[in-house]
Formats: C-alpha cells, sequence, structure tokens
C-alpha cells in the first residue's frame, strides 16, 4: 500500500509540472495501474482525493513563500545591522570612510 501511495505522490508531482493540480490528480488516478489495492478506493472517492491533494498542493506553496519572505526580511535586518557595525566603526576611527564605503558596496551586491 506504500508502495502503491508513493507511486500517487510521484505521478501527481510529475504531472503538475506546467498544469493546473486537479488535471495531475485526475491525469494520475486514470493512470493508475488496475492492479492497485488502492485504486478502487481513490476513484470511489475522486473528489475528496482532489480536495486533499489540492489542499496539500497549496499547503506546501505557502510554506514556500513564507520561507521566501522571510529570508528576504532577514537578509534585509542583517544588513542593517551591518551597516549599524559599520558606522560604529567609522565612529570609533577603525577604518576610513574609503573603506566603509567599499564595504558597503559589497554588501550590496
Amino acid at each position: 500500500i506504500l508502495e502503491e501511495y508513493s507511486w500517487l505522490i510521484n505521478k501527481i508531482r510529475e504531472y503538475s509540472v506546467g498544469t493546473e493540480i486537479e488535471e495531475a490528480v485526475s491525469k494520475t488516478l486514470d493512470e493508475m495501474p488496475e492492479d492497485f489495492a488502492l485504486k478502487p478506493f481513490l476513484l470511489m472517492n475522486k473528489a475528496e482525493v482532489c480536495d486533499m491533494c489540492i489542499t496539500e498542493y497549496n499547503a506546501a506553496e505557502t510554506m514556500k513563500a513564507l520561507g521566501e519572505e522571510f529570508f528576504a526580511e532577514g537578509k534585509a535586518e542583517g544588513k542593517a545591522e551591518d551597516l549599524e557595525r559599520i558606522n560604529q566603526m567609522l565612529a570609533d576611527g577603525l577604518i576610513t570612510e574609503e573603506t566603509a564605503k567599499l564595504i558597503i558596496e559589497n554588501l550590496s551586491q
């Protein structure tokens, strides 16, 4: 059963590239081998299976988007902290204004 479920998920992922998740689920269920024990149950509950996959797919996409957003926020906060340190080093006379400009240019890249 686990192997069949693994096949199902892999096919849905494969078919969902460049197509709607609903279509990928439907195509996968249609192509599922006849000897799979899961097939009758999944076909009988096709609407629920599709809804579940859409929910899971959307959750994964949402988590990915949130991760990217948090990464960008963290990066911006890190740059702000770096600028504060550079300004403090400049104020303490540890670096020249020229060196501070070079460091800031490198941080922007």
